[in-house]
């Protein structure tokens, strides 16, 4: 049985993933825009660093370049977004490095990994620099994001967090570059809207549950802040990494949602979409199998 994913479009993977890079330009545009240069070599480097990965991977296992679909770009670009703006420049580099040569190429290639591979290079940071990756200074803001006063119980600006003028990762700050990426994504027929539809509404229902209380910015900041709008649009809708059948992509989303809401109560601030998205990459496949056998 030939391994996913499979499209019935008539595109390449390399359009679609090509269209996925386009679609991340205006996150990038927002963080340098508010973090300055060094975010642009943030980026820099974890594109330069998954080029060069996949194609020493290419080069030692003696296999036909894969550079020209653009997986490499995509995996690059993400994994720089969500770091904060002021990591030393080997963070980006050691996360690329992981996420195409153990995130994506060992598995075989785009296809047949099981995780994010950008989530995989981001969970090795995390687990090897906690304390780095939750500094969110950069630029002329402080390293407290708005995620983390919400937690200590302080009030944000949620204009400011729609806008992207606060501290936060490179490419998650700004909700409405993020939307418009989105947008983008859904007009050209690349996104299916149903896993960030369900995450919304899990997330939203199960930090009511924990005792979101009754207050619309709060939740409307739990949304806009901690990675959340950027991990359901652009990583949780991987197409290798999500389920392919549609009832299965609502469970997903449901999934994701209530996993990264689940995180966030236990104190995870950013990280949480992270691990939640982890957790459901790994249940992608027995979901389909699971709708498969019902049907």
């Amino acid at each position: 049985m030939k391994k996913g994913p499979f499209i019935r479009v008539p595109r390449t993977t390399g359009t679609i993933m090509f269209l996925v890079f386009l679609s991340l330009l205006p996150s990038a545009g927002a963080g340098i825009y508010h973090y300055g240069l060094y975010a642009a070599a943030v980026m820099g480097v974890s594109l330069l660093t998954a080029l060069a990965s996949e194609l020493l991977w290419d080069l030692v296992t003696r296999k036909k370049l894969t550079l020209d679909d653009y997986s490499w770009a995509v995996t690059g670009l993400v994994l720089g977004l969500i770091l904060p703006p002021s990591v030393p420049l080997y963070f980006p580099a050691a996360g690329s490095a992981c996420a195409i040569l153990a995130g994506k190429m060992l598995f075989g290639g785009i296809g047949k990994n099981i995780l994010n591979p950008a989530a995989s290079g981001k969970l090795l940071l995390l687990i090897l620099f906690r304390e780095v990756m939750n500094d969110f200074s950069g630029g002329s803001f402080d390293a407290i994001s708005p995620l983390q006063q919400l937690a200590s119980g302080n009030s944000v600006d949620l204009l400011d967090m729609v806008t992207g003028s606060v501290p936060a990762n490179i490419g998650t700050g700004s909700a409405v570059a993020i939307l418009l990426g989105a947008a983008f994504l859904a007009l050209t027929g690349v996104l299916d809207i149903r896993i960030p539809l369900f995450s919304l509404i899990s997330f939203v229902a199960l930090l009511a549950f924990f005792g979101g209380g009754t207050d619309i910015l709060h939740y409307a900041g739990q949304i806009c802040g901690g990675s959340f709008l950027f991990t359901a649009f652009f990583m949780a809708t991987d197409y290798t990494t999500s389920p392919m059948t549609g009832p299965g992509r609502c469970l997903y989303g449901l999934l994701f949602g209530a996993a990264a809401a689940f995180g966030r109560t236990l104190g995870y601030t950013e990280e949480a979409c992270i691990y939640a998205l982890l957790l459901c990459n790994i249940l992608a496949r027995p979901i389909d199998m699971g709708v498969n056998s019902v049907r």
